[in-house]
């Protein structure tokens, strides 16, 4: 869409994380020969705003590069074995790499049932469109083979859990990856969400 190089993804993505990351400091600088400046700067630290994906050893190695958090699309040691050779070579001590464990997207409701009702088509089309751009050969865990809600439900990738549910969740798992503006749905359902892992689910693994 952009007319990019497709066979040089790799080394524009870690170009543009870069940029991102020199903007992010609030500082003039210069990009392609001209004066850039983003203001103001945020409140966290730039690197921790950013991590890496990747399901192959490239991709490993440049998230340690660039000095930031590694999140295989996978699980798969040898990629966590890779990334934190990588680290040691470029003197990277917080090194983190977060393999995927569990539903790839959680949503924290009070009814589940009706939330499905209400976006479980969303959801879907968000499944579907993630099929479609990944190639044959390409490895994630975020592929799933539903052409219905209620395959998509089943499958587990995207879950919809009580407060209590996602408490026993990070309990079990150690994660739970929340994406509250998913596929386009209502901002007030992701509100929700947050407001209650805020309210109901840290205070809860907290005690």
């Amino acid at each position: 869409m952009f007319g990019s190089d497709r066979s040089r993804r790799g080394q524009l993505a870690e170009d543009g994380v870069k940029v991102m990351l020199r903007a992010w400091e609030g500082t003039p600088f210069e990009v392609d020969g001209r004066r850039a400046w983003v203001n103001p700067p945020p409140t966290s630290l730039p690197r921790s705003l950013l991590a890496i994906g990747g399901s192959v050893e490239a991709s490993a190695r440049r998230a340690a590069k660039l000095g930031l958090p590694f999140i295989p699309t996978l699980h798969d040691e040898s990629l966590a074995a890779v990334y934190y050779a990588e680290a040691v070579e470029q003197d990277f001590e917080e090194a983190t790499c977060l393999m995927p464990s569990g539903p790839g997207l959680v949503l924290v409701t009070r009814d589940p049932d009706a939330l499905w009702d209400r976006i479980g088509e969303q959801l879907l089309y968000d499944a579907l469109a993630y099929a479609k751009w990944q190639y044959a050969d390409q490895r994630s865990s975020w592929h799933v083979e539903a052409t219905t809600v209620k395959d998509l439900r089943a499958a587990g990738q995207h879950a919809i859990v009580t407060p209590e549910e996602c408490i026993d969740l990070v309990r079990g798992r150690g994660v739970a990856v929340l994406h509250p503006l998913v596929a386009g749905i209502d901002p007030a359902i992701g509100w929700e969400t947050l407001e209650l892992v805020a309210d109901v689910v840290m205070p809860g693994l907290a005690r």
